[in-house]
């Protein structure tokens, strides 16, 4: 049987279980402008999540019953305090990854200003605390402008000001390799970065841990956390020391072992759902121990859907629709737009789904 079968039907499985959830809203599309249809729901006490590998629509229980954690992911975390509000108000445990790049228009042609962001992250954090707030820099976009000394210069003069607004920092290099879904990033920033006079860079992989280990340095210097990489094989054999590759091929590697053979003590391959992170908020984390795998595709209750991805198990509630904020290295495909893309939806539907 095909891998793409068994995680087909592991996630059809995945979604029958019992037992209360961590709920994201969402993985697939920024929160903040469906929060009309996202209160709605609460009001109902479920919504449908659309299964990305079959299409077929699950139900979610959304009731503190059923949930351990709704996790909300936004750019625009001034624009999402109402629905945090309600949520709290019914219950809910919450937390909120928090986009923050302040890239350029030509990147971010739609995505509220910094000042407006961090205004919004300082009314999170009064009502959820910073340990609920987890700042994500993604994704990286290298060209031949915004090179390694453009990013440290960038990075530390944001992280400076997202001191004391969050717990932790998470990044990755945007994704323009590999399967056939993320080939139109490539050539919408392509097309993008011509028209402002820069050239698109695709990093080799020693470049690319070259880069984020000069960036966690960064963060650490000016916020004293750690800088974890979501979803890239840094710490696969390829980033290990062609000396020590054999020696760790395959096994089990702690924190403190990862930041030995990489070379970088300030770096960690992300569990962006991760059993600490969740302890430090009142969530049970589920913690079985504290080592990552370099080749298994399980390990405990840690789920490998995306190759090196170690998050513990969750469910999302976003559906097959693109937000407003058009961003060119959006893994959703859609057209370079020269205004806010108008994304109309049915607020009725159970399922985040986009009027025809």
């Amino acid at each position: 049987m095909c891998r793409r079968k068994v995680m087909e039907m592991k996630m059809d499985l995945d979604m029958k279980r019992d037992g209360r959830k961590i709920v994201n809203f969402s993985r697939r599309v920024d929160c903040a402008p469906f929060d009309e249809w996202f209160i709605g729901r609460l009001q109902e006490g479920y919504a449908h999540g659309i299964n990305p590998f079959t299409g077929k629509p699950y139900e979610v229980k959304l009731t503190p019953e059923h949930v351990k954690l709704m996790i909300l992911w936004t750019k625009a975390p001034g624009k999402i305090l109402g629905m945090v509000n309600e949520l709290l108000l019914k219950g809910f445990n919450v937390a909120v990854f928090a986009t923050i790049n302040d890239y350029s228009q030509w990147l971010e042609p739609f995505v509220p200003k910094l000042e407006e962001n961090l205004s919004g992250l300082v009314n999170l954090v009064h009502a959820l605390g910073s340990n609920a707030i987890w700042w994500r820099f993604d994704p990286i976009v290298p060209t031949d402008k915004q090179d390694l000394n453009w990013f440290i210069e960038h990075f530390g003069r944001l992280a400076k000001k997202m001191k004391g607004l969050t717990s932790r920092c998470i990044t990755s290099i945007v994704h323009t390799e590999g399967p056939a879904k993320y080939r139109h990033c490539a050539e919408n920033i392509n097309t993008a970065a011509r028209k402002v006079g820069q050239k698109f860079r695709v990093l080799t992989r020693e470049q690319k841990l070259t880069w984020v280990g000069a960036l966690s340095e960064v963060l650490y210097l000016n916020m004293g956390i750690p800088l974890e990489v979501c979803c890239h094989p840094f710490l696969d054999n390829g980033a290990v020391h062609p000396d020590q590759r054999e020696k760790w091929a395959g096994s089990l590697l702690t924190p403190e072992q990862i930041r030995i053979v990489t070379g970088f003590p300030h770096m960690e391959t992300s569990h962006c759902i991760r059993a600490e992170t969740l302890n430090a908020i009142g969530v049970s984390g589920d913690r079985r121990d504290g080592s990552y795998s370099l080749g298994s595709k399980r390990k405990g209750d840690i789920r490998y859907d995306l190759g090196m991805c170690l998050c513990r198990q969750s469910t999302d509630i976003g559906g097959r629709v693109a937000c407003p904020h058009g961003c060119i290295y959006c893994q959703w495909p859609h057209a370079v737009e020269e205004g806010p893309l108008d994304i109309q939806i049915d607020i009725g539907n159970p399922a985040l789904t986009p009027i025809k």
